[in-house]
C-alpha cells in the first residue's frame, strides 16, 4: 500500500480531480485560481495531493452493519457497547504533531508523511475588515473542512483513538486476570 501512495501521480487522475474543481476556488497556498491552472495545464504539470476510490458516505454504511452486527451477536449478558462521540469542531482540534505521529505509528513512508504535512501545514487565513483583507493568520493546528484529503486525515486519527480504546480494554482485562 505504501508503494502505491508514494508512486508519482498518473497525470490523467491530476487532470480529472481538475477539471472537477470550481474555477473559482484556490487549490494551492500560491492563491492561484483553478481556472488558471485549468487554462495553463499544458505547461504546469504539477502534483496534487488527491486519493480516489472512497466516499466519507461509505463510514455510515460500515457503521450500520457494525451495529447491526453487534445487536445479532449478543449471547446471554455478555454483549457489546458502541460509542456514539459529537464530532462538532473535532476537524479543527486535530494536533498537526499528534497527525504525523500516528502516521508513524501506521507505517506510512516518509515521503507520504511529508506530502500530507505539507497539505495540512501550508494553509494561510486572512480577514476582510471594511472589504479589505486584512493580516494573514497561518493555524498551528486543524485540519480544513471541505479540503479532499482532509476526510481521510480525520479517519486516521479516529484509527488512533480507536487503537487507544481496544489497547485500554486490553489492559483492563489483563489487570482483571
Amino acid at each position: 500500500m505504501n508503494e502505491k501512495l508514494v508512486a508519482n501521480f498518473p497525470m490523467e487522475e491530476i487532470s480529472d480531480a481538475l477539471n472537477q474543481m470550481p474555477p473559482m476556488k484556490a487549490p494551492r497556498p500560491d492563491g492561484f485560481l483553478t481556472c488558471f491552472y485549468k487554462h495553463n495545464w499544458a505547461t504546469i504539470h504539477q502534483e496534487s495531493a488527491f486519493i480516489s476510490g472512497r466516499l466519507i458516505a461509505d463510514n455510515i454504511l460500515v457503521a450500520y452493519e457494525t451495529l447491526h452486527s453487534m445487536q445479532t451477536r449478543m449471547w446471554g449478558k455478555i454483549g457489546f457497547i458502541g460509542v456514539k462521540l459529537n464530532m462538532s469542531k473535532a476537524y479543527d482540534r486535530v494536533e498537526w504533531a499528534f497527525l504525523k505521529v500516528a502516521m508513524v505509528r501506521m507505517g506510512f513512508h516518509v515521503k507520504s508523511i511529508s506530502l500530507v504535512m505539507a497539505c495540512v501545514r501550508f494553509v494561510t487565513y486572512s480577514v476582510i475588515v471594511n472589504r479589505n483583507p486584512v493580516g494573514l493568520i497561518r493555524p498551528t493546528r486543524g485540519i480544513r473542512q471541505g479540503d479532499p484529503i482532509s476526510p481521510y486525515l480525520f479517519l486516521l486519527c479516529a484509527e488512533n483513538l480507536s487503537a487507544l480504546l481496544s489497547h485500554a480494554e486490553q489492559k483492563r482485562v489483563e489487570n482483571r486476570n
